[in-house]
């Protein structure tokens, strides 16, 4: 194939006719626009102006459209197979182009874009949280009291909470001398989930001796209800983001 010949020419205009000068040579396609750098037009000449940055509205506009096309990107079918690896690019007509390029219509897509991706953002947050207070709630699901009750003892003073296992043991014998109890609940892996009540005078010894032994307190504040029901609960709210996701 033969390789036709280039010149290098510089062309000066108004800086009020630029956009329309650079859009007619787009659309000619008979010449390839180097910037000032690339075409070392500043050691040559100095005294001219050139534009150097592109105007902040046009930056936040091709961001929002790379993020945009980015995200479409992700849930567009592809094509598979080898036949879709070596074919090559797709040719886009240049009045197919200008459509594409002049029409308003396309700032309303990026808009919709970037409310569903907002939307979206906002649906795997609520999945995040509620599976973490699930993964909360699990080793109580055996817990029959209503959680909002646990605190009210009026003479004594209780926690919840997940203790190592290979403390169980030691911490049942010390609470034990201290006049102080612990029930059991459930399994978390490594750690159970108990409950320990002490009488308020012991409070404060028994509090030192859950943190020497790595009591994790589960707080179930602004909850109400028995655990199985929080669960329940939970679960349906999961399931319904799951679906609108």
């Amino acid at each position: 194939m033969a390789i036709a010949p280039m010149t290098k020419v510089m062309i000066v205009c108004h800086r009020s006719q630029v956009s329309d000068l650079l859009e007619a040579l787009q659309e000619e396609g008979i010449c390839q626009i180097l910037n000032a750098e690339e075409a070392m037009i500043s050691k040559d000449a100095p005294e001219l102006v050139t534009v150097r940055e592109r105007p902040k509205d046009i930056e936040d506009l091709i961001g929002r459209l790379t993020r945009s096309v980015a995200f479409l990107k992700e849930h567009a079918e592809r094509e598979r197979g080898l036949a879709s690896m070596l074919a090559p690019r797709k040719v886009v007509e240049q009045g197919a182009y200008k459509e594409v390029v002049t029409d308003v219509e396309v700032l309303r897509v990026v808009d919709e874009v970037e409310r569903l991706q907002a939307a979206m953002d906002k649906t795997h947050g609520r999945i995040e949280a509620l599976q973490g207070v699930l993964e909360t709630l699990e080793p109580w699901a055996s817990l029959e009291t209503p959680v909002e009750e646990i605190g009210r003892l009026r003479t004594s003073v209780s926690w919840a909470g997940l203790v190592p296992t290979q403390h169980l043991e030691s911490l049942q014998q010390q609470l034990a001398e201290q006049g102080a109890a612990m029930q059991k609940v459930g399994a978390a892996g490594t750690r159970e989930a108990c409950i320990v009540v002490a009488v308020q005078d012991s409070a404060e010894q028994v509090q030192k001796l859950l943190r020497s032994l790595e009591f994790e307190a589960v707080n179930f504040e602004s909850m109400t209800g028995t655990v199985a029901e929080l669960i329940r609960d939970r679960r349906e709210s999961l399931a319904a983001a799951r679906k609108e996701l």
